[in-house]
């Protein structure tokens, strides 16, 4: 049986569900194999966002975080944050920044024009599918990410995925692991 795969674009505030077979500027938009494209459940496979992989408290800290961030308002822009750039919706990423971690995790793909990372950041499950990711990164620092509401929020549980040396926390889940064993449908 074949799945059927969807791409939820949001485009000027409508959500759209494209099949990923359409060609075009958003069809194109998200790979097929992206955690981010929605997908239906068949006898073969069910594709698991990094958000529900997440540990109950990390989904809180995330939560927390968008509301420090945006206070919970998707549209929200500041048009000048700490560096005097402006930093878009609910968890004020900049385009450049949204864009170099939605290419890292194959959440969007790469070299899409500004007016495509434009439309795509205005997408809240993208935006929060990416900080998910950001939790099984060790390369993240979270203090530089977000400096004011880490420093209200304190650090997140961190999680990481397989493929380390030295042995894990507690608190260190493997992504990998509880992706596998998650069979929700998105």
């Amino acid at each position: 049986m074949n799945i059927k795969k969807h791409i939820a674009a949001c485009v000027l505030g409508t959500l759209l569900v494209l099949p990923t077979g359409i060609t075009g500027a958003l069809g194109d938009v998200l790979p097929e194999n992206s955690t981010a494209a929605k997908t239906v459940q068949s006898d073969e496979k069910t594709q698991v966002s990094a958000y529900d992989t997440l540990t109950h408290q990390q989904k809180v800290w995330i939560n927390a975080l968008e509301w420090c961030e945006s206070r919970g308002k998707k549209d929200a822009i500041n048009p000048n944050d700490l560096d005097n750039t402006p930093s878009y919706y609910s968890f004020q990423f900049k385009p450049s920044t949204f864009k170099q971690y939605g290419e890292k995790y194959g959440v969007i793909k790469k070299d899409l024009s500004e007016e495509e990372i434009k439309v795509l950041l205005k997408d809240h499950f993208l935006q929060r599918e990416i900080v998910s990711y950001m939790l099984g990164d060790r390369t993240i620092n979270f203090r530089n990410q977000f400096p004011a509401c880490v420093r209200s929020l304190g650090l997140p549980e961190r999680i990481f995925t397989t493929n380390t040396t030295s042995a894990t926390s507690s608190k260190e889940i493997s992504l990998n692991q509880k992706a596998t064993t998650s069979k929700k449908i998105i």
